[in-house]
Protein backbone atom coordinates (compact mmCIF):
# COMPACT_ATOMS: atom_id res chain seq x y z
CA UNK A 1 0.00 0.00 0.00
CA UNK A 2 1.11 3.35 -1.15
CA UNK A 3 0.07 6.54 0.92
CA UNK A 4 0.83 9.82 -0.06
CA UNK A 5 0.36 12.83 2.45
CA UNK A 6 -0.25 16.84 1.60
CA UNK A 7 -1.45 19.79 4.11
CA UNK A 8 -2.78 22.87 4.41
CA UNK A 9 -3.72 25.28 6.74
CA UNK A 10 -6.93 26.48 7.94
CA UNK A 11 -8.03 29.12 11.08
CA UNK A 12 -10.84 27.28 13.22
CA UNK A 13 -12.84 29.93 15.81
CA UNK A 14 -9.70 31.77 15.17
CA UNK A 15 -7.31 29.35 16.02
CA UNK A 16 -5.24 27.57 13.65
CA UNK A 17 -4.87 24.52 12.61
CA UNK A 18 -3.29 21.96 10.00
CA UNK A 19 -4.84 19.81 7.64
CA UNK A 20 -3.55 16.75 6.26
CA UNK A 21 -4.77 15.09 3.21
CA UNK A 22 -3.73 11.17 3.15
CA UNK A 23 -4.58 9.08 -0.73
CA UNK A 24 -4.30 5.15 -0.50
CA UNK A 25 -3.56 3.92 -3.55
CA UNK A 26 -2.53 -0.42 -4.00
CA UNK A 27 -1.26 0.51 -7.56
CA UNK A 28 0.65 4.02 -7.48
CA UNK A 29 1.98 3.52 -10.69
CA UNK A 30 -1.70 3.30 -12.51
CA UNK A 31 -2.41 6.65 -10.94
CA UNK A 32 0.44 8.14 -11.44
CA UNK A 33 0.12 7.67 -15.05
CA UNK A 34 -3.87 8.37 -15.14
CA UNK A 35 -2.96 12.23 -13.74
CA UNK A 36 0.05 12.19 -16.58
CA UNK A 37 -2.58 11.49 -18.86
CA UNK A 38 -4.75 14.17 -17.37
CA UNK A 39 -2.35 16.76 -17.19
CA UNK A 40 -1.64 16.07 -21.03
CA UNK A 41 -5.79 16.15 -21.98
CA UNK A 42 -5.87 20.16 -20.39
CA UNK A 43 -2.15 21.16 -22.57
CA UNK A 44 0.03 20.81 -19.33
CA UNK A 45 3.72 19.61 -19.38
CA UNK A 46 4.03 16.08 -18.02
CA UNK A 47 6.78 18.21 -15.10
CA UNK A 48 3.66 20.50 -14.33
CA UNK A 49 2.92 20.62 -10.58
CA UNK A 50 -0.89 20.24 -10.01
CA UNK A 51 -1.67 22.24 -6.92
CA UNK A 52 -4.79 23.74 -5.50
CA UNK A 53 -3.35 27.29 -5.41
CA UNK A 54 -2.90 27.14 -9.05
CA UNK A 55 -1.10 24.98 -11.77
CA UNK A 56 -0.27 25.69 -15.30
CA UNK A 57 -4.03 25.72 -16.78
CA UNK A 58 -6.01 28.16 -18.94
CA UNK A 59 -8.28 29.64 -16.19
CA UNK A 60 -11.25 28.65 -18.08
CA UNK A 61 -10.53 25.19 -17.95
CA UNK A 62 -9.88 24.71 -13.97
CA UNK A 63 -13.32 23.46 -13.36
CA UNK A 64 -13.22 20.59 -15.76
CA UNK A 65 -9.88 20.40 -14.42
CA UNK A 66 -11.23 20.14 -10.65
CA UNK A 67 -13.70 18.11 -11.77
CA UNK A 68 -11.57 15.47 -13.42
CA UNK A 69 -9.30 15.43 -9.90
CA UNK A 70 -12.17 14.58 -8.19
CA UNK A 71 -13.20 11.70 -10.42
CA UNK A 72 -9.62 10.21 -10.31
CA UNK A 73 -9.33 10.27 -6.77
CA UNK A 74 -11.87 7.68 -6.80
CA UNK A 75 -8.87 5.43 -7.25
CA UNK A 76 -7.32 6.01 -3.68
CA UNK A 77 -9.14 5.84 0.15
CA UNK A 78 -8.89 9.45 1.30
CA UNK A 79 -8.20 10.12 5.07
CA UNK A 80 -8.18 13.90 6.57
CA UNK A 81 -6.79 15.03 9.68
CA UNK A 82 -7.36 18.18 11.30
CA UNK A 83 -5.16 19.07 13.73
CA UNK A 84 -4.77 22.05 15.99
CA UNK A 85 -1.54 24.67 15.46
CA UNK A 86 0.46 24.73 12.93
CA UNK A 87 2.97 21.51 13.95
CA UNK A 88 2.51 19.37 11.18
CA UNK A 89 4.61 16.78 12.42
CA UNK A 90 2.36 16.09 15.24
CA UNK A 91 -0.55 16.30 13.10
CA UNK A 92 1.19 13.29 11.38
CA UNK A 93 1.42 11.97 14.55
CA UNK A 94 -2.35 12.24 14.41
CA UNK A 95 -2.59 11.29 11.09
CA UNK A 96 -0.21 7.70 12.09
CA UNK A 97 -3.06 6.56 14.24
CA UNK A 98 -5.68 7.37 12.13
CA UNK A 99 -4.14 5.11 9.49
CA UNK A 100 -3.46 2.15 11.86
CA UNK A 101 -7.35 2.45 12.51
CA UNK A 102 -8.02 2.19 9.12
CA UNK A 103 -6.23 -1.25 8.45
CA UNK A 104 -7.12 -2.76 11.54
CA UNK A 105 -11.25 -1.94 10.75
CA UNK A 106 -10.79 -2.77 7.50
CA UNK A 107 -8.81 -6.42 7.04
CA UNK A 108 -9.48 -6.72 3.96
CA UNK A 109 -6.59 -3.95 2.78
CA UNK A 110 -3.15 -5.20 2.52
CA UNK A 111 -0.93 -3.85 5.37
CA UNK A 112 1.72 -6.05 4.86
CA UNK A 113 4.34 -3.00 2.99
CA UNK A 114 3.12 0.57 3.81
CA UNK A 115 5.26 3.40 2.05
CA UNK A 116 4.05 6.59 3.07
CA UNK A 117 5.57 9.47 1.04
CA UNK A 118 5.22 13.12 2.90
CA UNK A 119 5.80 16.75 1.34
CA UNK A 120 8.86 17.89 2.36
CA UNK A 121 7.08 20.87 4.57
CA UNK A 122 5.87 17.99 7.34
CA UNK A 123 8.33 16.49 9.09
CA UNK A 124 10.89 18.32 10.00
CA UNK A 125 12.62 15.87 12.23
CA UNK A 126 12.27 12.69 10.53
CA UNK A 127 14.32 10.52 13.25
CA UNK A 128 11.85 11.94 15.72
CA UNK A 129 8.94 10.47 13.52
CA UNK A 130 10.63 7.50 13.12
CA UNK A 131 11.06 6.90 16.83
CA UNK A 132 7.02 8.01 17.35
CA UNK A 133 6.67 4.99 15.06
CA UNK A 134 8.49 2.44 16.77
CA UNK A 135 7.02 3.32 19.96
CA UNK A 136 3.90 3.63 19.01
CA UNK A 137 2.68 0.12 19.66
CA UNK A 138 0.97 -0.03 16.60
CA UNK A 139 2.81 -3.00 14.15
CA UNK A 140 1.44 -1.49 11.22
CA UNK A 141 3.12 1.30 11.95
CA UNK A 142 6.24 -0.12 13.49
CA UNK A 143 6.80 -1.48 10.17
CA UNK A 144 5.09 1.74 7.99
CA UNK A 145 8.35 3.69 6.07
CA UNK A 146 8.25 7.10 5.19
CA UNK A 147 10.41 9.37 3.18
CA UNK A 148 9.58 13.12 2.52
CA UNK A 149 9.55 14.48 -0.83
CA UNK A 150 8.77 17.95 -3.08
CA UNK A 151 5.67 18.17 -4.59
CA UNK A 152 6.82 18.52 -7.79
CA UNK A 153 8.47 15.44 -8.08
CA UNK A 154 5.48 13.41 -6.91
CA UNK A 155 2.19 13.03 -8.64
CA UNK A 156 0.49 11.48 -5.75
CA UNK A 157 1.76 14.26 -3.60
CA UNK A 158 0.33 16.96 -5.86
CA UNK A 159 -3.41 14.93 -5.70
CA UNK A 160 -3.30 14.81 -1.92
CA UNK A 161 -2.80 18.42 -2.45
CA UNK A 162 -6.09 18.86 -4.28
CA UNK A 163 -7.53 16.49 -1.48
CA UNK A 164 -5.96 19.21 1.42
CA UNK A 165 -8.00 21.93 -0.74
CA UNK A 166 -10.94 20.14 -1.55
CA UNK A 167 -11.53 19.62 2.97
CA UNK A 168 -9.97 23.32 3.38
CA UNK A 169 -13.07 24.51 1.09
CA UNK A 170 -15.50 22.21 2.74
CA UNK A 171 -14.38 22.84 6.33
CA UNK A 172 -15.06 26.62 5.71
CA UNK A 173 -18.21 25.97 4.29
CA UNK A 174 -19.30 23.63 7.11
CA UNK A 175 -18.15 27.01 9.55
CA UNK A 176 -20.32 29.75 7.88
CA UNK A 177 -18.38 30.38 3.97
CA UNK A 178 -20.66 30.95 1.13
CA UNK A 179 -22.13 27.48 -0.69
CA UNK A 180 -22.70 28.77 -4.11
CA UNK A 181 -24.53 26.87 -6.55
CA UNK A 182 -23.45 24.71 -9.29
CA UNK A 183 -24.25 22.97 -12.42
CA UNK A 184 -22.75 19.97 -12.92
CA UNK A 185 -24.21 17.08 -16.41
CA UNK A 186 -25.58 14.08 -14.66
CA UNK A 187 -24.55 10.46 -16.83
CA UNK A 188 -27.97 9.19 -15.40
CA UNK A 189 -30.09 12.01 -16.56
CA UNK A 190 -28.42 13.13 -19.59
CA UNK A 191 -28.90 16.89 -18.80
CA UNK A 192 -27.17 19.48 -16.31
CA UNK A 193 -28.21 19.73 -12.76
CA UNK A 194 -28.22 22.11 -9.62
CA UNK A 195 -26.35 21.13 -6.42
CA UNK A 196 -24.67 23.30 -3.99
CA UNK A 197 -20.93 22.96 -3.97
CA UNK A 198 -20.54 21.13 -0.27
CA UNK A 199 -23.02 18.37 -1.45
CA UNK A 200 -21.29 17.88 -4.54
CA UNK A 201 -17.65 17.69 -3.38
CA UNK A 202 -19.22 15.39 -0.44
CA UNK A 203 -21.14 12.91 -2.65
CA UNK A 204 -18.29 12.78 -5.57
CA UNK A 205 -15.60 11.47 -2.04
CA UNK A 206 -18.53 9.36 -0.61
CA UNK A 207 -17.69 6.53 -1.78
CA UNK A 208 -13.39 6.43 -1.30
CA UNK A 209 -13.65 8.45 2.66
CA UNK A 210 -13.38 6.03 5.59
CA UNK A 211 -16.56 6.13 7.13
CA UNK A 212 -19.52 4.20 8.81
CA UNK A 213 -23.40 3.80 7.78
CA UNK A 214 -25.35 3.47 10.63
CA UNK A 215 -28.45 0.14 10.39
CA UNK A 216 -31.66 1.78 9.09
CA UNK A 217 -34.55 3.06 11.46
CA UNK A 218 -36.11 -0.76 11.51
CA UNK A 219 -33.45 -3.47 10.53
CA UNK A 220 -36.02 -5.19 9.48
CA UNK A 221 -37.56 -3.36 6.82
CA UNK A 222 -34.94 -0.78 5.73
CA UNK A 223 -36.51 1.69 3.39
CA UNK A 224 -34.69 4.27 0.88
CA UNK A 225 -36.87 7.05 2.67
CA UNK A 226 -34.18 9.87 3.49
CA UNK A 227 -33.13 8.33 7.10
CA UNK A 228 -30.94 5.84 5.68
CA UNK A 229 -28.21 5.35 4.23
CA UNK A 230 -25.71 8.11 5.21
CA UNK A 231 -22.37 7.46 5.96
CA UNK A 232 -20.62 9.31 8.70
CA UNK A 233 -17.24 10.22 8.06
CA UNK A 234 -16.58 12.08 11.35
CA UNK A 235 -14.04 10.02 13.46
CA UNK A 236 -13.18 7.73 11.03
CA UNK A 237 -11.81 9.31 7.36
CA UNK A 238 -12.50 12.74 8.68
CA UNK A 239 -11.05 13.15 12.26
CA UNK A 240 -10.10 16.17 14.20
CA UNK A 241 -7.75 16.82 17.27
CA UNK A 242 -8.37 20.11 19.53
CA UNK A 243 -8.66 21.49 22.56
CA UNK A 244 -9.87 24.72 21.61
CA UNK A 245 -12.58 23.83 19.00
CA UNK A 246 -16.20 24.24 20.24
CA UNK A 247 -18.43 21.82 20.38
CA UNK A 248 -20.80 23.27 17.69
CA UNK A 249 -18.16 23.74 15.41
CA UNK A 250 -16.81 20.16 15.82
CA UNK A 251 -20.71 19.15 15.32
CA UNK A 252 -20.69 21.66 12.18
CA UNK A 253 -18.01 20.14 10.45
CA UNK A 254 -18.49 16.00 11.33
CA UNK A 255 -22.62 16.58 10.34
CA UNK A 256 -21.57 18.55 6.72
CA UNK A 257 -19.75 15.62 5.78
CA UNK A 258 -22.73 13.05 6.72
CA UNK A 259 -23.23 11.87 2.74
CA UNK A 260 -26.08 10.08 1.48
CA UNK A 261 -25.28 6.49 0.16
CA UNK A 262 -28.31 5.31 -1.63
CA UNK A 263 -29.20 5.78 -4.90
CA UNK A 264 -29.38 9.19 -6.62
CA UNK A 265 -31.89 8.32 -9.27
Amino acid sequence: MFIAVDDSEIAIEKHAHTILAAILVQDADMVESALRRLKQQFGMAPTDEIKWNGCNVEPRHRVDLSNELLTLLHQATVLITISESSNRQRAAEHLAFQIADYFNSNTWADSTNVDAVFDESIIGDPTAYSDFLKRSGCPILQRLTFRSVHSHDSGLVQLADILAGFNRLTTDISLGRSNKQIQVFDDGLGDNVDIDLLNYICLSLRWNTWGEVPPPPNPNDPKFDGTWPFKHVGGYGLRLHSSVVSSDAREAIYSARVVYMGCLH
